[in-house]
């Protein structure tokens, strides 16, 4: 019984050995019609189809032309949290215990070093509550700037303006990219 060959589909092929066969136009071909050696690739076929047995580019390999596109990326530092989170807590520890001392608030100042400390240690539950009282601390400071400012001492407008600053730079500090992930790591 001859068999035609399942790649170019005209001539008949010879059995070989069990699934290679011999055709005299395309070559050693397998039983699905792949090319096996390659001495003189046929005319007829596309070269899309021709086989190549050249061994695979390295893994690090990157081609021709892509060296413009590629950014250099900085290593993340995996063994602690970003410097400016330390220097954020600190920050806020004082502007918290400077707000006890003038304002006698030491409930407020004493939840605001519970979640400092939570947030020194890494917790995320910790940077969701902190990035609430601070929404809540900014309401607060807007509220005293805008409806009870000709109510107030001139220092209790500084102090509410310096706190709205203070407010904002701990929410920036919060929300930075490297903070973030920081912070879903430890999730």
């Amino acid at each position: 019984m001859a068999t035609r060959c399942p790649r170019c589909q005209k001539n008949q092929v010879t059995l070989e050995t069990f699934g290679i066969y011999q055709c005299p136009a395309c070559g050693r071909i397998d039983a699905d019609g792949k090319l096996l050696d390659i001495a003189a690739p046929p005319a007829e076929l596309p070269p899309d189809e021709r086989v190549s047995f050249a061994p695979p580019p390295p893994k690090e390999w990157v081609p021709a032309g892509a060296t413009e596109r590629v950014r250099p990326v900085a290593p993340v530092d995996a063994s602690g949290p970003p410097t400016y989170l330390f220097a954020g807590i600190g920050l806020m520890f004082f502007m918290s215990l400077a707000g006890a001392l003038t304002g006698g608030s030491w409930l407020s100042a004493v939840l605001r070093w519970g979640t400092l400390g939570a947030l020194w240690t890494g917790r995320p539950w910790a940077r969701n509550l902190s990035i609430f009282g601070s929404f809540i601390f900014i309401a607060g400071g807007i509220v005293v700037l805008t409806v009870l400012r000709a109510h107030l001492p001139r220092a209790a407008v500084a102090v509410a303006a310096v706190t709205l600053a203070a407010e904002g730079a701990w929410l920036y500090v919060l929300f930075r990219p490297e903070t973030i992930r920081h912070f879903s790591k430890r999730a």
